[in-house]
Formats: structure tokens, sequence, C-alpha cells
């Protein structure tokens, strides 16, 4: 009856069936996944490496088939603030 607890079986009960319906490309199995995230995004102002995501990379836990993709937000760069060399 706890209401937190009950947002939290939600969630993880909409990211399971999502994980489920999201098939490989390879061997068309459910479960490619989300396993790792490459991290570097350019910053905007000065060109270094921020911590932001540059993409995720996604795995398939029957054929072991990975691929990298773009978050749905793509942007060119990142902002200043994201930078330790322009905002330390």
């Amino acid at each position: 009856m706890n209401p937190t607890r009950m947002q939290n079986i939600r969630a993880a009960t909409e990211d399971l069936v999502k994980n489920i319906w999201s098939t490989c490309p390879q061997c068309d199995c459910p479960g490619f996944v989300i396993v790792d995230v490459k991290r570097g995004l350019l910053c905007g102002g000065c060109s270094a490496p921020t911590d932001e995501i540059l993409a995720y990379v996604y795995a398939c836990q029957k054929c072991a088939y990975k691929e990298e993709r773009e978050p749905s937000e793509t942007r060119a760069y990142a902002g200043a603030e994201m930078c330790e060399r322009c905002n330390p």
C-alpha cells in the first residue's frame, strides 16, 4: 500500500515491457537493451570532450551483437556549462 513503492514497481514493469519489445536487429530475440554508454560529447565552446553522452551501446543477450546509437536528444555539441575546461 506504499505509494512510493507502487510507483517503483510500475516503473520497473514498464522497463521490462519496453525491453521485451526491443528486439535484436540480427537474431530478432527480445532484450536488445542498453548495456553501456559512451561519453565524450564535444564542448561547443572549446571542443574538449565532456562527460555528456555521445552514444548508447545496445547489446543482444542471446547472440552478443552490439550496436551504438545516438541519444534521441541528439546534439552536435555539449553546452559550455557541462565542460570542465569552460566551467570548472
